[in-house]
Formats: structure tokens, C-alpha cells, sequence
């Protein structure tokens, strides 16, 4: 018995989804859904989140599948200023997809 750690990325952007996760193969866990999209407030937070792991092998594999958030996007206008490169860069970024694992770790035991 163990736990699965993950920290995540999410903000208040609308091009966040969310991602699936699912252990396929060496181990058993609760399929669950992250949500990369805030629902408020314009700020982007690691989000951190423990779910109970069943081992069967040594090696543990997990499925992460990008879908759709579940969050609607949050009515925010963003003004840019084509001459500053970094917001150009930004704006050019937010029309791509994103999800960001930041940290995936396998802890055995239960914690309290």
C-alpha cells in the first residue's frame, strides 16, 4: 500500500485542460481527473494531490490522457503590447494546449 504524489500546475488561462489519469499496468489506483483551470482568481498555483496506490509489480505505470477541462474558462480580456516580445511570446503560447506535470512520486506506507 502507498500513495501516488503528483503536483500540477493550474491557472486561470483558458488554454488549461485537465489530464486523466489511470495506472495501467504493476499497480491499482482510482482513476482521476486533474483539472489544470482555476476557477478563479487570476493566478496560476501547483496544485498537489495524493491518491491511494495498490502495488502489484515493482514497476508502477500510469496513463496520463489530455482531455477537455471541466472548468469553464473565466471571462478575462488580456490586452498585449505587440511591442514587448515576452507578451507576444505569451499570447503565441496561450493558443496551444496545456497541462504541466510537475512532479509524479510513488510514497509507500499510509500517511496520517
Amino acid at each position: 500500500e502507498g500513495q501516488l504524489s503528483i503536483e500540477y500546475l493550474t491557472s486561470w488561462r483558458r488554454n488549461m485542460e485537465a489530464a486523466k489519469l489511470t495506472c495501467t499496468e504493476g499497480c491499482v489506483c482510482e482513476e482521476t481527473l486533474l483539472d489544470g483551470r482555476r476557477k478563479e482568481g487570476q493566478v496560476s498555483i501547483n496544485e498537489h494531490i495524493n491518491i491511494p496506490l495498490s502495488k502489484t509489480a515493482v514497476d508502477c505505470v500510469i496513463h496520463l490522457e489530455i482531455v477537455p477541462s471541466t472548468t469553464p474558462p473565466m471571462d478575462v480580456t488580456e490586452t498585449i503590447d505587440e511591442t514587448d516580445e515576452r507578451q507576444v511570446r505569451r499570447a503565441k503560447e496561450a493558443k496551444s494546449i496545456v497541462f504541466k506535470v510537475l512532479s509524479i512520486n510513488v510514497l509507500q506506507g499510509r500517511s496520517q
